[in-house]
This record gives structure tokens, sequence and C-alpha cells, in this order.
């Protein structure tokens, strides 16, 4: 069939590249994006669970030497202006004097435990505090985050963490139960407590400055490989885009000569006065020029599909002499002189083999 679309609109599908270049552009930019911001997130994440094992560690700690505490029935140490009696630990023979006059008083394990979180606090920043719903010790009242993770205790939790902000500053905040043990009945049998039965808990508190430090170089070094990454793709896309659209180009060119060759060969076969039919392997007309067609009494579209033989000679099958027939036997060109009363007129027929007529 005939082509009759324009240069401009063989053209068209060219100016769509630009938007999908945009739209590959956005898409390439919502991946790196959301590539970023999940690794910002796990970093982010590890950075909580580096802490969250630390506090667990100084946890682990506390509960260790409590139990080696516990495990003496507490242990004496010299009463000096920052270790004086426990005046909540009311034992037996709490206080002695060597036969030096050395004064001793019984560290009990919460009397120690609270001892080493003011040192760790002031040599590594680590708050610790042991605490409980039921405290003997007024300062061991918990605060309002460690009073709901004592609750969870009693609901089942086994630990409970998460970021909070003390003193204006970040703290990964950790809390786990204490078991009660045969040890601590000593000074809480009083207060009702078995073996078994969760006492309280520790909890710890571990600044997240140093880790921030880790955190924010690992997002310059994130932030700078995603931005090296992104660059690369926009540039991908762009000389892509470019590359493609000279293709297009080309293409379009290349369409529009064929268009033009098209057009002229079109001009060409319905100016020439000789009678020219393109006909298949049936015999059935492809298409005719206007001098054809005229002689048919058919217009061009008209011709289309006609039989020649039926058409121009008036017969059911080839003439015996037909030179289209000896075409199609062989596949070279013939010849012929006839005489066609239809037509009325001699004429002298050629047929060229020609092939991909469609």
């Amino acid at each position: 069939m005939e082509d009759t679309r324009s240069p401009d609109e063989i053209g068209t599908h060219s100016i769509r590249i630009k938007p999908y270049a945009l739209l590959l552009m956005v898409l390439w930019s919502a991946i790196v994006i959301g590539s970023l911001i999940w690794n910002i997130y796990q970093a982010r994440q590890g950075i909580f669970e580096m802490a969250r094992f630390q506090a667990r560690d100084s946890f682990m700690k506390d509960v260790t030497y409590r139990h080696w505490n516990a495990g003496h029935g507490g242990v004496y140490v010299p009463v000096t202006k920052d270790t004086l009696p426990n005046p909540y630990l009311k034992v037996p023979a709490r206080d002695v004097r060597l036969p030096s006059g050395t004064r001793l008083t019984l560290m009990n394990p919460a009397f120690m435990t609270r001892q080493v979180h003011e040192m760790a606090l002031k040599k590594y920043g680590i708050r610790g505090h042991i605490t409980s719903l039921n405290p003997i010790r007024p300062a061991n009242a918990p605060d309002h985050w460690e009073t709901a993770a004592l609750k969870a205790f009693d609901k089942g939790e086994s630990e409970v963490s998460s970021i909070e902000r003390i003193g204006g500053k970040e703290y990964m905040r950790l809390m786990k139960p204490l078991i009660t043990e045969k040890g601590c009945l000593t000074c809480h049998a009083e207060q009702g407590y078995r073996r078994g039965d969760i006492r309280g808990g520790i909890s710890v508190s571990v600044p997240m400055e140093s880790l921030q430090v880790v955190f924010r170089s690992n997002l310059l070094s994130m932030s700078t490989g995603h931005g090296l990454i992104y660059l690369a793709g926009l540039i991908g896309i762009v000389f892509g885009a470019r590359r493609l659209s000279r293709q297009v180009e080309e293409r379009k060119k290349a369409e529009e000569e064929i268009v033009r060759a098209k057009k002229e060969w079109e001009q060409t076969f319905d100016v020439v006065s000789d009678l020219i039919a393109i006909i298949d392997h049936e015999h059935k007309i492809i298409r005719v020029n206007k001098a054809m067609a005229g002689k048919l009494g058919v217009s061009p579209d008209e011709a289309i599909g006609l039989t020649c033989y039926e058409h121009v000679h008036g017969t059911q099958e080839p003439p015996e002499n037909c030179p289209h027939s000896k075409l199609l036997a062989d596949g070279r060109e013939h010849c012929s002189e006839i005489y066609e009363h239809r037509l009325d007129g001699d004429f002298l027929i050629t047929v060229t083999p020609f092939c991909n007529a469609k």
C-alpha cells in the first residue's frame, strides 16, 4: 500500500526521546536516592546495634562481679570518705575493726555496683543504675524510662532498649532484669522476695557521641560513592540519549529519502504512456499505472486483484504464449508481440522479474 506519511510525520517518534530520557533520569535519581537512604538506615542501625552490644557487655560485667560479691556474702573494704558504711545494709557485723585499728565495712553487691557505675561514668561516660520498683535506697528509685522497662519485665520482656536523650546528648539505654538469688536474700528477704523473683534491674546508658563520629564518617563515604555513581549514571543517560537521537535522526533522513524516492517512482510510473502492470505469480494485478488502468476501464485502485488474462485477454486461463507464464517457469525476461482486440491495437509485451513486489 502507498505510504502517504509526510517526512515530518515519519520523524515524529524522535521527539519522544527527550521525555523518555527525563523519565529515566527521574527513575535513576529515585533509585540512587532510595539506595542512599537505605544504606544510611542500615549504617545507623549498625551503630545502634554496636551501642546495644556495648550496653549488654557492661550489663554482663555488672552481673558477673555481683555474683562474685554475692558468692562471698559481701566483701569487706576499708572505710573512707568515699566509702562509708551502707546505712541500708542491716546485717550483723556490718562494720569491723582490725587489730591495726583499720575500720572495715561490708560492701554488698548493690553498693559495689553503685560505686563501679560512678567510676564508669567518670572514666568512660557510661551511665549505670541499679533500680527497682520497690527500692530500699531512695536514690535507687527508677526514672520514667526505667519504670516502663521494669513493668515490661513483669509482662515477660527480657530486655528493653532505645535511643534516648540525657542531658541534651543521645544515649543507647538498655535495661535487663535482676533475678533474686540466694545471696540477695540477705538484704531483700524482708521485702518479700523469693529466689527466682524479678527484684529489679540494671540500666546501662552508652553515649552515642563516639559512635556518631564513625557514623558521620561512613555517611560521608556513602554519600560520596552514591554521588559518583549518580553522576556516572546521568552521564550515561545523556550520552545514550544523544546517541539514540542521532540514530533516530539518521533513520528519519533515510525514511524521508525512501518516501521521496517512492513518490518520484510513483510519479514516473503514472506519467509513462506505456501500459505498465505489476503481476504476481497467480497472474493477479498488484499495481497498474494510469495508462493501463485507462485501457482496462477502471481506476488504478480498482485494478488491484484483477486477473490479467481475464481482464486483458478475456480468457479463463493464460494464453498459450503468455510471456508472464514463461517468466514464472524460468525466472527470466521474456518478450512477445501480440494483437489484442480488447485493447484495440498491436502491443510489444515485455515481462521482467520483480522480486518483493509487495
